[in-house]
């Protein structure tokens, strides 16, 4: 049987990042990118948020896949900007609670949050001043697994890697169908 080599539609952050895994594996892989370059910031990746997620805001009762990988690729993905110089900021985030109302989900959140393994403890009006003092709140949970990474860097290190390893990127390369 003859073994078929993967083909990644897009070079974005998460195209990037299969080809940078698969190729580690000893796989030839080939990536179809529609626009002229992969690091120059034209896919959407270079637009997104940033944020690289704790994983805290999946529902548990259904279980996504997203959940149950949001935590190790948090990990992850912080270890492969700290190899690769990757420029990020561990910076966490604060869930707050303006009002007593407030304070049933951020127990919630705290329970599914230990549940998971993301990493969070309640702070005090004390504490929150202490790192945020122009917000006014009766207390918060604060998740110190959250940052941002620049998405363009990132997508620029997971190309090189990638293709340093000989993973072939086919730019200006538009997929129509596939049989």
């Amino acid at each position: 049987m003859d073994v078929v080599e993967p083909t990644i539609i897009g070079a974005g952050v998460v195209g990037t990042a299969v080809t940078h895994e698969l190729f580690k594996n000893g796989r030839e892989v080939f990536v179809i990118e529609k626009n002229p370059g992969v690091t120059q910031g034209e896919n959407q990746s270079s637009r997104n948020a940033s944020v690289i997620h704790s994983g805290l805001y999946y529902d548990q009762a259904t279980r996504p896949l997203k959940a149950k990988l949001c935590v190790p690729g948090n990990r992850m993905l912080y270890a492969f900007c700290k190899e690769y110089g990757v420029p990020y900021l561990r910076c966490g985030k604060l869930m707050v609670a303006a009002s007593e109302r407030d304070w049933p989900n951020l127990e919630l959140y705290l329970a599914r949050a230990r549940a998971d393994g993301v990493e969070a403890r309640m702070l005090d009006r004390e504490e929150v001043d202490d790192r945020e003092p122009n917000v006014q709140v009766l207390g918060a949970l604060y998740l110190p697994s959250t940052g941002v990474v620049d998405p363009t860097r990132l997508v620029y290190q997971l190309f090189t890697s990638a293709s340093n390893h000989g993973a072939h990127f086919l730019t200006e390369t538009e997929l129509v169908g596939i049989r």
